[in-house]
């Protein structure tokens, strides 16, 4: 697809907050593609919405990310994949905000949960057949005898599998 723009379809609500509704791709001033965006949480009046466009799935075109939610600790974006063979965007999904890491083509998140970031989860992510898919999770929760349990998972025979579990000790 050559140039392209981007026109976001706002819609107002009743305090002032915005969302948007929906992403619509033009080419040469005529709409080639509407992009929905489903569920995301209005942005309060004056600030601003996060939004960015790189290569995620590494094969030299960039792709979409809409910012949808976003907390204190935790972003979540919708995601969508360029399909250069039909010029279009595809749909990836909702995921936490993902770091890009070009030079090794690895995608990653990390989520803050609680206890001053003793609860937490760090995923690797990759894309298999333009599905993101998670090849690593390591995650820290409440050990239900005090402390905490970390358990981390990796892909194996294409599913995620418990690799170590162990007890961490709280700081004192």
């Amino acid at each position: 697809m050559s140039e392209v723009s981007l026109v976001f379809h706002l819609r107002t609500l009743a305090g002032g907050e915005r969302v948007v509704e929906e992403i619509v791709v033009q080419q040469a001033g005529q709409d080639v593609q509407r992009l929905p965006v489903p569920e995301m949480e209005p942005v309060l009046p004056g600030e601003s919405f996060i939004f960015d466009e790189q290569d995620i799935n590494f094969d030299g075109y960039n792709d979409l990310a809409l910012a949808v939610a976003r907390g204190i600790a935790n972003t979540y974006a919708m995601y969508w994949l360029f399909d250069p063979s039909r010029g279009r965007f595809t749909p990836v999904g909702r995921y936490p905000w993902l770091t890009v890491d070009a030079i090794h083509k690895r995608l990653s998140a990390y989520e803050r949960g609680g206890d001053g970031g003793l609860i937490y989860t760090a995923t690797l992510y990759a894309f298999s057949e333009n599905v993101l898919i998670v090849t690593r999770r390591e995650h820290q929760e409440r050990h239900p005898q005090g402390g905490y349990r970390k358990i981390i998972e990796e892909r194996r025979n294409g599913r995620l599998q418990v690799v170590r579990e162990h007890k961490v000790k709280p700081p004192r």
